[in-house]
């Protein structure tokens, strides 16, 4: 699918700034992204960086490319993380 990580696949990885990451997300998992959306916009957190400029994810252009799907590391903070939100 070209992600370089598949543990954040329902929701996204909110580390991640790439907006080609994001693009492919919204290709594959439709509904995860709209609820990731729709959270990050209820906290005012732009996830996506265009150009070193902050947006929200709903906000990339739906022709964006999805080539160069960039995720940070996952690390044992992601585990937690994951943990939390299950609980």
């Amino acid at each position: 699918m070209g992600f370089p990580n598949a543990n954040c696949l329902k929701s996204g990885c909110c580390k991640s700034t790439s907006p080609d990451y994001w693009a492919n997300h919204r290709k594959w998992f439709p509904e995860g992204f709209a609820e990731t959306a729709r959270i990050a916009r209820k906290l005012g957190v732009r996830l996506a960086r265009i150009k070193g400029e902050r947006v929200f994810i709903d906000d990339i252009p739906s022709d964006w490319p999805t080539q160069n799907a960039e995720a940070p590391p996952c690390d044992f903070l992601c585990q937690i993380i994951s943990e939390d939100l299950a609980a």
